[in-house]
This record gives structure tokens, C-alpha cells and sequence, in this order.
């Protein structure tokens, strides 16, 4: 069987749903399991792995992952190590209630919109330039004598525009002198080019409009200052805050919405796709932000510190919920799924490698309070690479200062980093966008910035599922955001 998008069929889904109901899971639990059966693209294969007598046999079966082992080999992964856990003996931290403030990242998505709007303005303006080259600075006489002739110049019929601008011409009925037809050509040129340039000048005006707001105008200056940090974003709007986020909110589709129609018009920018991903993820971080403002779990309120440890999580189909317990934007719900659609696949891809974050607190049970999604990786010189997407701490499990938090970010970097060299990878990455936890409370973690493309997701394949992730593009390269750890 292979690890690709299915929905689940009709009688698949009956008899897993019927085996669920079967079993003694909370009710809470049997809810979200039966959203993902039900919801997930990959819903036909995670049925299957359910009904399995011996999951982890078929998790091993699935053709993906009998190439990844082959492939992981042939450079130099260890198998056995990369599926063991390591024990951790973890890190002393002590909890300080932050209390209700603006929550960790908020700053941090502020800064990503802004990179996101200077990026596509960029590629759009570049666009713009870009429209009509090789056609604007043809001697248009002598193109005039060609097309008397009857040929057209090679360069010239290749552009895209060519057909725009000379499109339901009949030269047969009309006898121009080539001084004439020269004329009409750079007439019909510098016309087409500015129809051609049109649309992207009209987005141009749409970026710049939908920006024009006092509230934004105040957090961009803050931003280009360097001064846009937690404190400022709380002082300046104190009980705005939610009010901010949600009208923010609103611009961040406006936005996507605006660009979308837009671009209907041409093709001229290829970073459609990239934003299109970016601000959507973005919109989910806000959109999160406005239902769940900073709370603090009932079970810390009287807690002074906890001990926290790593560990490798050995998923089973029963499994769903660790993007809730990270309390990030994979998490699953009881009716609905958004990123958390690819759950299975994270459980089932034997490249992708789960981490929790476990906290102790004097007797009690250890809870997961945080997550690590990451990915098996070769770089262009063909050594393997640990490729961390993201650092996911629950907002209300983990009222830390920023200081503690950046010994718990060291401590993970540290396990992270000794259990990839103990598998046979040679470095590990993080992702560098700019609500990752991990990035914003690096501390004394040393980074530098890998090239766009430059590590490749173990197995290579020639139709890579789409699944979400902040640091792959969807033909499983990483992407701009990704810094290794040296």
C-alpha cells in the first residue's frame, strides 16, 4: 500500500469507526480520532493503519517507506538508532507566570506579515520591470520589413506578449510603407505593454491601500525600528490587544483575497503559490490568537518549577493530538481538521520524526506540553541532515520567563542535536520564520542560513504528498526559511 491522498472509502471508514467505537478511549479522544478518519486527506491509508493487528508492521510495509530505509542506507543513516529513543535526563526550569500579556509569537507574526508584504511587493515590482522585455527595445523597423515579408523574427514571436500586441492584424489588406507599419508597431507596443502592466499595478495600489491604517502604521514604523517586541506591542495597545488581532486579522484576508483576484489577470508573478501558503498559515497563528488569548493553565498556577525532557515519540494510530498538546496549528479538533489534515502522514512517513516535550512536575504524570516536527534530509553534498520545522510549546503549559526559555530551547537543540549524530546525520536545522519559538528564544544557539533548495527529504520521490510544513516546498525541498545549528 502506498503512503499517498486518499479519502477514506465508505466501508473502510464503517469498520474502522466501528473498531473505535469498540474501544475504551475517552470519549474526547474517540471524537478527534474519528475527525481525522473522516476529514483527513489521507483518511483511506490511516483507516487501514487502524484496523491493522500490528500497525508498526504495516507503517514499515507502505512503498514509501520501504524506499526511505533503502535510500536512508545508501547514506548513511542508522536505522536502529534513528527509531530508538534516547533517554533524556532533561532540565531544571522554573516557572514564572507571565500573566495576561500579548502571547509569545505575537510579535513575531507582526514581523512575518511585514516580510511577507516587502517580499511580494519585490517580485511584483520586479514584475512590472520585467513585462515586455526583450519586445520594447526592438528596432521596430526592421521588425515592420519582416513582417512585409512575411517572416516574423523568432525573439519576437516567442514573447508572450507578441500576440497581445499584433493579435488580428490582416497585413494582406492593408499596404503599408515600412515606415507606416514601423509606426503602428511602436504604437501598438508601448500600448500593449501598459495594457500587459496593468493588473500588476493595479495589485501594486491594492498592497499599498489595504496597509493605509494607524494601527498598522504605527507597528511597521516600530518594526523597521527594531523596537516592535512584546512589551511595546502591549504598552501601546493594552486591552486593544484582541481588538488588533482580529481587525489585522481581517486585513490578512482582505489581502490574500485582493492579491488573488488580481493576479487572475497574469501570470507574471510566480510567488503566488509561496504567499498564498505563507499568509494562510499566517491567518491561522491570528486567527488562533483571537479564540485563545493568553491563559494560564489552572495546574500551574501554584507550580515554581518543573522538569522537562525530550523524547522520540513512537506514534500509534491513537496518536492524534500532539499538535494539541504543542498547542500549535496542527491540532486537531473534534469537527475540524485545517492543518491537522496531514496528521497521518506525520505518523506514518518514516522521514518524519516526531519529538515530545515532556514536563514533570513532583509526582504527577508527565504531561506532553510541546512538540518537535521534523524531517530526514540530505544536503546538495549528499550528507544527512535532521531538518526541524518548528519548536511548539503550549501557551498555557509553559508560563516561563524569556530567559528559562531560552535554556529550555538549548536543552531541545542539545537532545536534537546529539540524537541526529548518534542516527548518522551530520547537522541539524531550524526553521528560521519568525513565530518559531526556537528562533525567537535561540539565546547562545549559533545559526546560519542554508540556501533555498539546498536539503532534500528522504525518500525522493517522483509524486510527494502534499502535507503541510513551514520549511518544505511541496516537491519536499526546503525552502528560504531554514538555518543550521552550528
Amino acid at each position: 500500500m502506498r503512503l499517498i491522498a486518499n479519502k477514506a472509502t465508505s466501508e473502510t471508514l464503517e469498520a474502522a469507526i466501528a473498531k473505535l467505537e469498540r474501544s475504551s478511549y475517552s470519549k474526547g479522544k474517540k471524537a478527534k480520532i474519528q475527525t481525522v478518519m473522516e476529514m483527513s486527506s489521507f483518511g483511506e491509508v490511516y483507516c487501514q493503519y487502524f484496523l491493522a493487528d500490528d500497525p508498526q508492521e504495516f507503517r514499515a510495509s507502505l512503498e514509501e517507506n520501504v524506499q526511505f530505509r533503502q535510500e536512508a542506507l545508501e547514506y548513511g543513516i542508522d536505522l536502529n538508532k534513528l527509531a530508538q529513543n534516547r533517554e533524556d535526563p532533561g532540565i531544571l526550569i522554573t516557572i514564572e507566570k507571565e500573566g495576561e500579556k500579548p502571547r509569545r509569537n505575537f510579535t513575531g507574526w507582526l514581523h512575518e506579515l511585514y516580510q511577507i508584504r516587502d517580499d511580494v511587493l519585490n517580485d511584483i515590482t520586479n514584475a512590472i520591470k520585467q513585462v515586455g522585455a526583450g519586445i520594447e527595445d526592438y528596432d521596430t523597423t526592421q521588425l515592420a520589413r519582416e513582417m512585409q515579408e512575411g517572416g516574423v523574427n523568432q525573439e519576437a514571436g516567442n514573447n508572450p506578449h507578441f500576440d497581445q500586441i499584433t493579435g488580428g492584424w490582416d497585413y494582406d489588406a492593408h499596404l503599408y510603407t515600412i515606415p507606416e507599419l514601423a509606426k503602428h508597431l511602436e504604437f501598438a507596443i508601448e500600448g500593449g505593454l501598459e495594457e500587459a502592466r496593468k493588473p500588476l499595478q493595479k495589485i501594486l495600489r491594492t498592497y499599498k491601500e489595504i496597509f493605509k491604517n494607524p494601527y498598522l502604521n504605527d507597528i511597521e514604523q516600530a518594526h523597521k525600528e527594531d523596537s516592535l517586541t512584546v512589551d511595546y506591542v502591549d504598552n501601546m495597545f493594552g486591552q486593544k490587544t484582541e481588538f488588533f488581532a482580529a481587525e489585522l486579522q481581517d486585513r490578512i484576508q482582505r489581502l490574500l483575497l485582493e492579491f488573488i483576484n488580481a493576479i487572475k489577470f497574469t501570470e507574471e508573478v510566480p510567488s503566488l503559490r509561496k504567499f498564498e501558503d505563507q499568509a494562510e498559515n499566517l491567518y491561522t497563528h491570528f486567527e488562533e490568537y483571537v479564540d485563545k488569548h493568553k491563559v494560564i493553565a489552572s495546574r500551574m498556577k501554584n507550580v515554581t518549577e518543573a522538569r522537562y525532557t525530550v523524547q522520540l515519540e513512537q506514534l500509534l494510530p491513537d496518536d492524534v493530538i500532539f499538535g494539541n498538546d504543542g498547542g500549535c496549528c496542527i491540532a486537531v479538533g473534534q469537527n475540524d481538521l485545517g492543518n491537522g489534515e496531514a496528521v497521518p502522514f506525520y505518523q506514518l512517513d518514516q522521514g518524519t520524526l516526531i519529538f515530545g516535550i515532556y514536563q514533570h512536575v513532583g509526582t504527577r504524570k508527565p504531561r506532553r506540553v510541546g512538540m518537535v516536527l521534523s524531517f530526514i534530509t540530505v544536503d546538495d553534498e549528499d550528507d544527512p541532515i535532521l531538518l526541524t520545522n518548528s519548536y511548539e510549546l503550549s501557551e498555557s503549559w509553559n508560563p516561563l520567563q524569556d530567559e528559562e526559555f531560552s535554556r529550555l530551547v538549548e536543552h531541545i537543540t542539545s537532545y536534537l542535536g546529539d540524537f541526529a549524530h548518534r542516527a548518522g546525520c551530520k547537522r541539524i536545522t531550524l526553521g528560521t520564520h519568525n513565530y518559531n519559538t526556537a528562533i525567537n528564544y535561540a539565546g547562545r544557539v549559533q545559526t546560519e542560513k542554508a540556501e533555498p533548495k539546498e536539503l532534500m527529504k528522504l525518500p525522493d520521490l517522483e509524486d510527494t504528498p502534499v502535507f503541510y510544513s513551514e520549511v518544505l516546498t511541496e516537491d519536499g525541498f526546503s525552502n528560504n526559511q531554514v538555518a543550521y545549528v552550528v
